[in-house]
Parts: structure tokens; sequence; C-alpha cells
């Protein structure tokens, strides 16, 4: 018998290889290349090299910032060679395995344009395999080595850099494995010649993170088992497991080459004691067909352990078997001991349900287990009963159903929980229906679990009792998806809990549901309260289905990444994600932000329509980043709604960034926008800030009371509405509502902006008794966009205003006191500007409009420019002076010192019951540049009066005077028009008066207190004949009777008031000023109207 180094050498010397064993098997090994290859994806100017037998150790790891820098070339390194091992079954002449080894794969990564990079080395073989007179088993797996600290490379924070991986290819005339996959195992029938070919596959891939030297050293691995012996069970309750009499065939128990197969009991529990350690190829428990009771086949090891040796198979299936035939039930359950298996499938073909009891521990070191593979299955760890494996499923195929219990503690020491750890990846609910209930105090734990993984599958996980608690422990990616492709739900109730150290998805893909529902808070064993979840990065509510994330009765839950809802672009109204916080004290926090350059905490509507945020009825939401109502898409609404709900953000809030947004505050709720955030990357300029209508259109409305607790909106920063072009937002407060906002951290010290940015436009309505707050800032409406502000019934304070601050910009503030409500006022600690800014700059245009018994008050002055008009319809204005370059029109009052230097005031009815008068309390003074325009109609007559006994009017620059709706001022009648107690000094510099045939109507008469217009000359229009106030029938026949046409003279003297023109002929010129004044019968006309 030649040695195994001896066979060794000679395969690598003579590359091809025959070796006829004593009896059963000949096979043949060929190395098709002792070169590494590379392959991937190329980059440009990339160089890609690998080099036989060359290792750099001394390439420096260079780590850039993440995001920051990408890398822009790609240069692969490798060593080459394949090495071969035969191995020999110890006292026998029949191969055992062959390994294949490529080893010390090198790949420097450095400065490339792609964010992903991709590198591999293959090693090729091909063999061929023939049994000889029996069946063989085989397994092939490929896997990797982490000595020598080639694998993995990680960055200084821990997170992972790189990785490697295998594949096997072209698998000869055995099943192919997916690409991807580490192991394949089948059978191997007498008497066929099998030709197996592939490759072993060592690969890097780097997210550009970091650049620096990748070793990776992979095995592949091949074995050959003869086909195990069937040994049945035959004992009594009670019997020895090493007891030859209970086997048939006689001679058992079986060994590493049996296979043992129980038939489950009924009628009553059935128990097989272990007295020694030991160990089979395989364990089959079944039931005969028909019988589906719950009596147990009990595994009683007494402190033994039992070890299953084979693996998964496609004749024998996995190494524990439970549950293989129709219509029957088999039950295992394991106690006081250690069983040890290779791969599980519980209710294969049958019912199946193993239980792992007091004193039991199971584990599965190779590969998984299936719960409920094709039929029902149940795994239950009870009683302080601990369990581990690898990857799982749990409902594996269509129509299967698997259920996995944690429950309770071990009787005797309620201090060693029941626990269950699925290291691997779990899919609960793969395609079948799955379950996972946690209880009374047990722990489970994951890595990854997806759940519903394929269309029409169902998952559920169910986490209740105090100190029961679910942990999923991947750090490195989506550590939980509830709702991959199919419908899931997660539910914690009575002090469960769950912790996801990974991302989490609810609702993975177009047409999953995802659910979690937190029915209280979680609690610890001792009854101390935790959170019921805590996920430690990413929750995404609607990653691309339907996600449903709830609190309820006082739940609590921590994310420490950001909180995303809805990132489904085809998601409707009636098909939308949701988070619900529902009920005094249920809590989420969420502490972290969507990643480097962001600070986006809580996002509502990345993508789709009809995505919700609801907080009722004492509810509460904390964000150490920004909550953004419709942000990069889709469209979301907000509640808080009741007594004690409350959204506290701790950096910004944001309706209607990109996507469409509704905020509704109500019944005595409260959004609090605190600014409190400490994180060092972000200026205190970015914080406490909210926006309404940012890129979209955003509303929020803050509305309602409870008791005395008004609905709150609290800022503190600026509130900002139409930030930029294509933001269109709107700000209601109403019914009792309040806001209050802060000065930002910006020299203009702004609390609030209606029309932010270019192309922006906001609105304001304040009514209801509601009030908005800048104790210490001012307001700006229409900074650059437009804006407008409308109180009815509502106040409004801050410390300054201004109104259009820049050219282009439009902005309107309106006060107005419908019927039943309260009289709405202004209260500005400072000056006022209308159509420009603080510093005498001219802006765009601007607008004040103080309803009846609405009242302005400000403590500085009050400049209006140009573009600037200021509306009185019976409302007050209180300033320290005014300064007047634009426009004073309609009836109200006005106190303290007016300077019009270059611009208008009209005292006007703006209703037909309005007075024509304003009230000046202090003194007037008209500049040379300055216009008083004055109505005579009905007889009434626009006036200024200042009432007060030292108050005085200086007059200087023009007065302009119209006679409206064809009154016919009387002869001789006066007419006030300025009135002041202190008296009147100067006169006007111009007269623009209406006249009749080109002389004035009215004379100008100037007393020690008071002007006066006097009528000299009757005032109608040039082609009322008859004089009687219309243009009708009547003078129209006169006209025509005139009527000579172009050119010809006049020949009537009397005919000459028919010469609207004045160029002696009376023609169609003449007639259309004619048509320009007649009114009919009885409707009178202006005396102007052929002008």
């Amino acid at each position: 018998m030649q040695s195994k180094c001896t066979l060794t050498a000679a395969v690598l010397l003579l590359l091809t290889v025959t070796i006829s064993a004593q009896a059963s098997i000949t096979y043949s090994y060929e190395i098709l290349s002792a070169q590494a290859e590379a392959g991937g994806f190329l980059l440009p100017g990339e160089t890609l090299t690998f080099v036989e037998q060359v290792i750099d150790d001394s390439l420096d790891v260079v780590n850039h910032p993440y995001h920051d820098v990408w890398l822009s070339s790609n240069t692969l390194t490798g060593t080459g060679g394949s090495y071969l091992d035969l191995g020999l079954a110890p006292g026998s002449n029949e191969l055992q395995h062959i390994d294949a080894m490529l080893y010390d794969l090198q790949a420097e990564l450095t400065d490339t344009n792609y964010s992903k990079i991709f590198a591999q080395g293959d090693s090729h073989f091909q063999f061929w395999v023939q049994p000889r007179d029996k069946n063989y088993e085989y397994v092939v797996r490929v896997t990797k080595e982490h000595d020598d600290g080639l694998v993995p490379v990680y960055l200084p924070d821990g997170s992972r850099s790189f990785d490697s991986f295998a594949v096997l290819e072209g698998v000869g005339y055995c099943p192919q494995g997916e690409e991807g996959m580490w192991y394949f195992a089948g059978t191997l029938t007498a008497g066929n010649d099998y030709h197996w070919y592939g490759s072993v596959r060592a690969a890097a891939e780097s997210d550009g993170a970091v650049s620096g030297p990748l070793n990776a050293r992979l095995l592949l691995e091949f074995t050959l088992l003869p086909e195990p012996d069937d040994y049945v069970w035959i004992g009594p309750d009670g019997g020895a497991f090493a007891n030859a009499a209970n086997w048939s065939p006689s001679g058992g128990p079986p060994g590493e080459n049996g296979r043992a197969i129980f038939n489950s009991p009924s009628g009553a529990d059935q128990t097989v004691s272990f007295d020694n350690d030991h160990w089979t190829a395989r364990l089959l428990v079944t039931a005969p067909a028909g019988q589906n009771t719950g009596d147990q086949l009990v595994f009683d090891l007494n402190g033994w352990s039992y070890a299953i040796l084979r693996e998964w198979n496609d004749v024998y299936r996995a190494s524990l078997t439970i549950g293989n035939t129709a219509n029957a039930t088999a039950n295992l359950a394991i106690i006081d001991g250690y069983v040890d298996a290779k791969d599980v499938e519980i209710g294969l073909d049958g019912a199946g349900q193993l239980t792992i009891g007091e004193g039991g521990e199971f584990t599965v070191f190779e590969h998984g287990v299936s719960v409920g593979t094709q039929d029902s299955g149940a795994l239950n760890v009870v009683d302080g009963g601990w369990v581990h494996h690898g990857h799982g499923f749990v409902g594996q195929f269509p129509g299967s159903y698997g259920a996995i219990v944690v429950d309770g503690t071990k009787p005797s020491d309620p201090s060693v929980r029941s626990y269950w750890q699925a290291g691997g990846w779990l899919g609960l609910g793969d395609q079948g229906q799955g379950s996972l209930y946690v209880t009374n105090g047990a722990d489970a734990e994951t890595g990854k679990c997806d759940m519903a993984c394929n269309s029409g599958s169902e998952g559920m996980a169910d986490i209740s009792g105090n100190g029961s608690q679910w942990e999923l422990q991947s750090y490195w990616e989506v550590s939980l998806i509830v709702g991959k492709a199919g419908w899931a739900y997660v539910t914690t109730w009575d002090g469960g809990s769950v912790v996801n150290r990974g991302e989490m998805h609810l609702a993975e893909t177009p047409g999953s549901t995802g659910s979690i529902v937190l029915d209280g808070p979680g609690r610890d064993s001792s009854g101390a309260t935790i959170p019921a979840l805590e996920c430690d990065q990413r929750l995404t509510v609607g990653y691309g289905g339907v996600g449903d994330f709830e609190l309820w009765a006082d739940a609590w839950a921590v994310v420490h990444g950001p909180v995303i809802v809805g990132t489904d672009p085809n998601a409707e109204e009636d098909s939308y994600s949701q988070v619900i916080i529902e009920g005094a004290e249920s809590l989420l926090e969420v502490l972290g932000y969507d990643g480097a350059g962001s600070y986006i905490g809580m996002e509502m509507g990345r993508q789709g329509t009809g995505n919700l945020l609801s907080i009722t009825n004492g509810g509460q939401v904390a964000t150490d980043y920004s909550t953004t109502i419709g942000g990069g898409g889709g469209d979301a609404d907000l509640l808080v709604d009741g007594l004690d709900s409350l959204l506290l953000s701790r950096f910004q809030f944001e309706v209607g960034r990109d996507g469409v947004g509704e905020a509704t505050v109500s019944n005595g709720a409260m959004i609090h926008v605190d600014g409190s955030n400490a994180d060092p990357n972000w200026g205190d300029n970015f914080k406490g800030l909210t926006h309404i209508g940012i890129r979209s259109t955003g509303t929020l409305t803050v509305t309602g009371v409870d008791g005395e607790t008004p609905s709150i909106l609290e800022s503190a920063a600026q509130i900002s509405l139409g930030s930029e072009s294509g933001g269109n937002g709107t700000l209601n407060i109403e019914n009792g509502g309040y806001v209050v906002s802060w000065k930002h951290a910006s020299p203009s010290e702004s609390a609030g902006i209606v029309g932010r940015g270019a192309g922006g436009t906001g609105l304001v309505t304040i009514k209801g008794g509601s009030r908005w707050d800048m104790p210490d800032g001012g307001l700006t409406v229409g900074w650059m966009g437009n804006g407008r502000i409308e109180m009815t019934g509502g106040n409004l304070t801050s410390t300054y205003g201004v109104i259009g601050r820049t050219p282009g910009s439009q902005g309107q503030v309106q006060l107005s006191s419908p019927t039943g409500e309260s009289s709405p006022y202004w209260d500005i600690d400072g000056p006022l500007a209308i159509g420009g800014d603080l510093v005498g700059t001219v802006g765009g245009t601007g607008r004040l409009s103080i309803g009846f018994e609405c009242g302005v008050w400000t403590s500085g002055s009050t400049t209006i420019y140009a573009p600037g008009t200021l509306t009185l319809a019976g409302g007050r204005i209180e300033t320290s002076s005014l300064s007047l370059a634009g426009t004073i029109e309609g009836n109200g009052e006005l106190t303290g010192p007016v300077t019009n230097s270059t611009g208008l005031i009209h005292p006007a009815a703006l209703e037909a019951s309005d007075p024509r008068s304003l009230t000046l309390w202090n003194s007037y003074v008209q500049a040379s540049g300055g216009t008083l325009h004055v109505d005579v109609a009905d007889d009434s007559v626009s006036e200024i009066n200042l009432w007060d006994g030292d108050d005085t009017a200086t007059l200087g620059g023009t007065l302009k005077v119209s006679i409206l709706n064809g009154y016919v001022p009387p002869l001789g009648h006066t007419y006030s028009i300025v009135y002041a107690a202190g008296g009147v000094s100067e006169e006007f510099d111009t007269y623009d008066l209406p006249t009749v045939m080109g002389e004035p109507v009215f004379e100008v008469s100037y007393e020690a207190n008071r002007v006066r217009l006097v009528v000299l000359r009757g005032y109608h229009a040039p082609v009322d004949y008859d004089s009687d106030g219309d243009v009708d029938q009547d003078d129209l026949d006169t006209f025509e009777a005139c009527a000579t046409g172009p050119g010809i003279p006049l020949l009537d003297v009397d005919c000459e008031k028919a010469d609207l023109d004045n160029d002696n002929d009376i023609d169609q010129t003449d007639f259309g000023a004619f048509q320009r004044c007649y009114s009919g019968e009885g409707m009178p006309v202006n005396a102007d109207c052929a002008d």
C-alpha cells in the first residue's frame, strides 16, 4: 500500500495518474491548470496580472473616507498552483477524499472610478469516479481558510471591506450546483462511470472604501462514503440504545455506517435510554400512515452524547429526518444530553416534531434545519433546552407549515432559559408557512432572517413574556426582512422584545406585505422596562411592498439608524406603508441618519403615494435627525392627534421636500423641532429649522385644543415656506392652534419666512383664535418668492416685519375679522418694511391690508417703498414713524408721524358703505414728491383728519382730485379734504383737478386748520347735452343731428359741443368718444368719460 505523500507526489509529477484500488473504486485526477486565472469586471486603464509563485505582503492598506474617495485603478496579483491531497480510509484501500487547493490569491485595490471592483482566480480540475459493487454517497464542499489573517480584511470601524467565495461548475453527470454554492451532495450508483470537472474560484469584492492587499486560500474537498445499512428499533419503553436485541437486524446498534430508524409511538410516550456515547450515519423517525398522535419518542441521554454523521443527499435526505410518511405524525424529544447532526428535516412527507427539553442540547454543525419541509413540522425548545444550527427553513416548500417554539426556562433552575440559535440564514416561511414563537422568558437568536421569502408564502414571529427575546445578530446586511415576497408579520406583547443588529426591511418587493406590531413595552427577566424593538441600523417600512409598523399601549422602540417609509414607486392610496404610534407613552426613538452627508433621520414617502405616520392618544416619536413628510418624490401624511401626542425632531422638520407632504397637529398634540442635535458635523444654522414645501407641495395644519391645551408647533429656528423653486408650502393655524418659532442662526435673525426661494410659494392662514409667535425673530413674507398671510381671527407677533423683501418677490399680509371671529392683530416689536428690506433697499411687490377693527402695531419705524402698499379697510396701524414712497389707501387710523416723500396717500371707500377718511394721529408731512389723491362722490369726499390738538399737516407736492360714479357736485358746495387740529401749513405745489371744457371744476381753499375744495362750475359728461347726469338716447339724437362727416365744416355754432376732438367737423372719431360715454337712461356717467 502506498503512502499518502507518495500518491500526492506521483500525481503532481505525472499530471495524470490512474490507481486501481483493491476492490471498490477506480479513479483518476488531472491538473488542467497549475496557474491562477483572472476574470471579473474589467476597469478602464487597469493593470490585470497574475504572476505564479509571487506573494507581496508589503502593500500598505490605505483607508479612504467612506463615500468620499472612489478607486481609479486596479492591480491584481496572484500565485497559482494546485495542491492535491489523496486520502485513504484507515485500514482499507478505498479512496476517501481528494483535496484540491488554490491558495494565496492576492488583490491590491487602489483608486478606481467604480464604486465596486471584483477580482477572481480559478484552479481547474477534472477526475473520474466509478463505484464497482456498491452505491456511494458523495459530498463536495469548498471552504476558505482563515489562518494567517488572510481573510477577511476589515476597516478600522470594524465593518467588512472584502470577502471571498467559491463556485463549483459543470459537475459531470451529477446535478450542477448554483453559482455561489459551497456544498454539493448526492449518491453515486454502482456500475456507472462519473466524470467530474469544474474549478475552485477565489474571488474578492470591495465597495471601494479601502485599498490594500487581500489574500484568500480556498479548499475543495471531495468525499466518498459507502451507502449506510438500515437498523430498525424494536425495543420496549425504556430500552437501551446499546442493546443489540432492540434492533432489527440483530447486531445493532447501528454505527457510523448505519441508519437508525424509529417508529413514533402511539398511546404513550416511549423512552430510549443511553448509557454511553453513540453515533450513527443517519437517524429517521417515522410513523405508520394514519397515526397522528402527540405521543413522543424520548431520547433520555443521561448526560451522554449522540452524533449523526452523514450529510444530506438526494436519496437519504438529511442526516436526521423526522416525519416522512404521508398522513402520519412522528415525534422525537431529546432530554439530558447532547445530540449532534449535520442537517435536519422535520416534516418531510409527513408531519414531524422535534422537542429539546430539560438538559437537552442539540447542535447542527454542518448545514441547517428544515422545519416543515414539505408537510407540517415543529421544533420545540422547552424547559431550558438548547439548540444551535446554521441556516434554516421554516415552511420550506409550497403547502408546508413549520413552527419553531422556544418556551420558558429550566424548571429546576429558572435562570437557565430555553435557547435556540440559528447562526446562519433563516427562511421563516420560505415557500410555505413559517412561524416562530418565543415565550415565557426564552431566548432566540438568528443571524439573518427572511420572512415570507416567496410569493404566496407566509411568515410569522410572536414574542411574548418578560425576558422573552429574539435577537438577529447579522451586523453586515439586512438581518431581518418581514415580507420578502409574501405576507409576514412580527408581534411582541406582554414584555417580549426583538433586537435587530443589522438593517430591517418590511415588505421587500412589490406585492409583499410586512408588518410589525409592538403591543406594550419589552421587559427583561426582572420585569424592568426595555425596548420592545431595538434596531441597530436602518428600518425601512415598505421597501418595495406594503409595510406596516405599529406601537400600541406604552410600546417602546429604538432605531439606531434612520427610518425610511415607502420606497415603492408604484404604491397607491389603497396600498400604502404606515407607521402607527398609539397610546399614552408609546415611544419610537430614531437615533441615526441616512448615511454620510445626510441629515435625514425619518423619511415618510421616499417613493409612492399614501404613506402615513400616525401619532395619537399620547403616542410619541423622537428623532435625533430630520423628520421628513413627503421625501424623495413620494407622498406622505402625518397625523399627530390628542393630548400629550408628540413628534420631537432634534434636527429639522420638513413637509414636502421632493414629494407631496401633508401634516396635521390636532386636539392638543405637539410637533417640537428643538434643534438639540449635538452632531459636530452640522453647524447650528442647520438645526431647529422647519421647512414646508421645499421643492414640492407641503401643508401643515395646527388645529384645535384639548381643554386648556392648544395644539402646538414649536420650532427652535425659522419656519420657512416655499423654500426653493417649485416649493409650495401652506401653514394653517386654526381653531385655537398655536405656533411658536425662534430666530435662525443667521444675520437676518428671521423666525419665519413665507415664500423664501425664487420660484417658491408660501401661504399662512391664522384664524379661530389661533396665533403664531416669533418672540426673538422677524417675519418676512415674500423673500425671493411669493408669500401670503391671511389672518381671520388669529394673531401674529414678531420682532420685525418685511413684506416683499427682494426684487421679483411678492408678499401680502391681510388681516380681516369675519362675523363671529375675534379681531386679529400683528404685534411687531421692531420695524416694518413693505416693498423692500430694513436697510433701505427697494424690493418686490408688498401689500399689507388691515381690515375692520384689525390692528398692526410696530415699536419701530415703518417704511413703505415704491412697490409697497398699505391698505386700510377700517383697520388701524401704530408705528413710531412712517416713511412713504409707495401707497397708502383706504380708510382707517394710522398712529405715528407720516412723511410722504414720493408716495401716494389715497383715502378711499373700498366697499360702498365705507367712509372715505383716514385718521392720522401725530403729524403729516407731504414733500414735493408726494401726492394726496382724494375722491368726490355722493356728497362725500376723501379726507385726511388729524384730530389731536397738537397734530399738524405740512403740505407740498401734488393734490389729485377725482369725481366718481357720474356724481355732479353742486355749484358752490365745499368739501373738507384735510383737517389738522394743530394747524395746516404750506400749500400743495401742483394740482391735478377735474375740468369741464378745459376749466377746473374746483378751487382749493386753505384755512388755518383745514383745506377745502369749492365747486366752481357744473361737472357733467361733455355729451350729456341735456345735463340730466346720464348719456342716453336723447343725447344720441342731439349728436346725430350735428354730425357732418370727415372734413365737412360745422354750419351750426350750437353743434360745437359735438366736436369732441376740436377739428371743426363731427365725424367717426367724435362718435367713438360719444360711445365711451354712453351709459343709458338713468345711469350716471363720469365727466371724464370721453378722455
